[in-house]
Formats: structure tokens, C-alpha cells, sequence
């Protein structure tokens, strides 16, 4: 199997807005924020496919908002920062 191996880093005053954020899609992935704002209409998956594993790590002032989280393999490690959810599933 092929496997991807990503990371993204997210801090300052930064802003994302995407609809959708894969993290371990079909491999590895890491999403770091320490500052920054995600908010909206988002729906964040961690490791969606088999084999996949997604790391998200929130800390500082980061803030999280997002409609749905699905976190099927992975973990998400929080030390500060606001993680904001209206539903929430782990398998």
C-alpha cells in the first residue's frame, strides 16, 4: 500500500476556512495549531480510511470551531486553545 505522510501547521493570527479538513486520509497525517482560528461550517476527520491515521494537536491560543468531528483512527491531543463542536463521534 502506498501511504502518504502529510503535515500542516497552523499559528500567529492565521485564519482557515475550509469545508472539509482530512487529516490521515490514506496514510499518515499531522495538523498543528497553536494559534490561529478554524471556524465554520467544517467538518474534520481524523484517519477516515483503513490503514489511515490522523494526529491533530491543539494548543495556545488556537481556536477550533467546527460543525462535526469524526475521529475514526488517530488522536487529538489538546493543552490549550478552544475546540468548539456541535457533534462529535469516536469510534
Amino acid at each position: 500500500m502506498d501511504r502518504t505522510i502529510g503535515s500542516y501547521n497552523l499559528s500567529g493570527s492565521g485564519q482557515f476556512s475550509p469545508s472539509w479538513i482530512h487529516i490521515g486520509y490514506a496514510g499518515t497525517g499531522s495538523f498543528t495549531q497553536s494559534g490561529g482560528t478554524i471556524a465554520g461550517d467544517i467538518i474534520l476527520l481524523l484517519g477516515e480510511n483503513a490503514g489511515a491515521s490522523g494526529t491533530y494537536s491543539l494548543s495556545g491560543t488556537g481556536r477550533l470551531s467546527t460543525t462535526t468531528e469524526y475521529f475514526a483512527s488517530g488522536s487529538f491531543i489538546q493543552s490549550g486553545g478552544t475546540n468548539a463542536v456541535n457533534t462529535l463521534y469516536v469510534a
